[in-house]
């Protein structure tokens, strides 16, 4: 396998040896912290859903909104071949985005790999976008709206969100990059028509524009308690395992010992791998970025009440978080901690997108009414291979490709295209562009979800 080409394929040898790997390293992160998390029901709390007005899009622009999602694209600086990828997924994001016009990038986290930033001064903070808009020059205008990935979390946390609440200086316009002003937020288009409140100029029975929630997975997977939604005999033997000391001999024979008890089946399709990843990769956190039980609970509450009002406004409901719900990758699996807390509050409250990365692929599921993205596939670290699709029968379309998603809403109508970017031609090329030895790569609208509201409101699936 070529160099360049290590952050361009999956993991031949699946998700078992990317386990190994993660239980054999050190379980604490060495990435310094100089900064204090926000408390729960404090100054994180009182800032969601209102960043500084000069950090975001135009709310009243226009009567159509285009946007690019991305997730887990910000390589670490050691891992040269990773931002290789990077930077080629850049280039696909500008050939499309010359047609597309979009007015932000919604990301989806793991921007700041491998442990977060230390200070809201880490120079990690402007090198990672530089590293991209250097080859996507289209983008470097525009508000990256972003959540907290795992790997983000690693870090300095409100180190991360002093820096993404205020505008950089020397940014184009005056307005900063990256915007993350609270472990969860909010924020709504309203389009020209709305003069504020309501629907304004929009047809009642079309909708009231869009309504965006970002959520916290870091807190939902990791605060104290949570491991309560694993199954509790493998989270027995996970517990036994990282109890050994990393790299020891005792740790690989208790690991041997656990996974010939929990090989993969139907009803657990990773076998123990699964919990070992999630419970592993939280105890990298360190604690005041796990948040507590409390600010769990707030976020959970706080997401209700925005749903509510996106239903009751007749808006697109889009939720962001960095951890999927359902997956059929072999990195990952379903989260059984989203699926129990978060899921059946996006199925209640009629949420219509929930967009996700951490799995290093390109997913679409269904369940109940939402439609499930997993779109983690950046080219910030390596890709995921995918679970046989016997093991993973609610996901309609998966790649194990570098690539994004493309996003085009009115009051009416919902579309989204994801585009892959490979050196294999297909249905769907819209160009192609080069990596940095000079060789081709195409780039396909792979897949696409199309969302029309019918005059009374309900909104029905025309094209997938």
């Amino acid at each position: 396998m070529h160099r360049r080409d290590r952050c361009a394929l999956p993991l031949a040898l699946g998700f078992a040896l990317f386990a190994l790997h993660v239980l054999l390293s050190e379980t604490e992160t060495t990435t310094p912290l100089d900064g204090r998390a926000h408390a729960p029901g404090g100054r994180a709390r009182a800032a969601a859903g209102a960043p500084a007005p000069s950090l975001l899009p135009d709310a009243r622009a226009g009567d159509e909104l285009r946007f690019f999602v991305i997730g887990d694209w910000g390589a670490p600086r050691e891992r040269t071949e990773c931002k290789a990828t990077q930077r080629l997924v850049a280039r696909a994001m500008e050939l499309v985005a010359r047609r597309a016009g979009p007015a932000f990038v919604l990301s989806l986290g793991d921007a700041f790999y491998l442990n977060g930033v230390r200070s809201e001064h880490d120079g990690r903070l402007d090198e990672v976008f530089d590293e991209t808009f250097a080859h996507a020059p289209s983008l470097a205008a525009l508000p990256w709206l972003s959540v907290l990935g795992n790997h983000d979390c690693r870090g300095n946390v409100s180190a991360l969100l002093r820096a993404g609440s205020r505008p950089r200086a020397d940014a184009p316009g005056g307005s900063r990059a990256f915007v993350l002003p609270a472990r969860h937020w909010a924020w709504a288009w309203r389009g020209a028509g709305d003069a504020g409140g309501g629907n304004g100029g929009h047809d009642a029975g079309r909708g009231g524009g869009a309504r965006f929630a970002f959520v916290d997975t870091c807190s939902l997977v990791c605060a104290p308690g949570a491991e309560a939604f694993e199954e509790p005999s493998v989270l027995a033997d996970v517990e036994r395992v990282l109890r050994e000391p990393a790299r020891s001999a005792a740790r690989r024979a208790a690991l041997a010992a656990a996974e010939a008890r929990w090989p993969p089946s139907a009803s657990r399709p990773l076998g123990l791998n699964a919990t070992l990843g999630r419970q592993s990769e939280c105890r990298r956190m360190p604690a005041r970025s796990r948040a507590a039980p409390r600010a769990r609970d707030e976020q959970l509450a706080w997401l209700s009440e925005q749903l509510r009002a996106a239903r009751a406004a007749r808006a697109w409901s889009i939720v962001a978080g960095h951890s999927p719900i359902r997956s059929a990758g072999a990195g990952h699996g379903d989260y059984p901690q989203l699926l129990r807390a978060l899921a059946p509050r996006l199925q209640a409250g009629g949420a219509h997108l929930y967009l996700a990365g951490d799995e290093h692929s390109l997913q679409h599921a269904h369940e109940r009414g939402v439609h499930l993205l997993v779109l983690g596939a950046g080219g910030g670290l390596n890709l995921h291979p995918l679970q046989p699709a016997a093991r993973a029968p609610r996901v309609r379309w998966a790649a194990a490709a570098l690539g994004f998603a493309s996003v085009r809403l009115s009051a009416s109508r919902l579309a989204l295209s994801v585009y892959t970017v490979s050196r294999s031609d297909g249905a769907g090329s819209v160009g192609r562009v080069l990596d940095d030895a000079g060789e081709p790569h195409t780039v396909r609208a792979a897949h696409g979800l199309v969302l029309e509201r019918r005059a009374d409101g309900s909104v029905e699936e025309v094209w997938r």
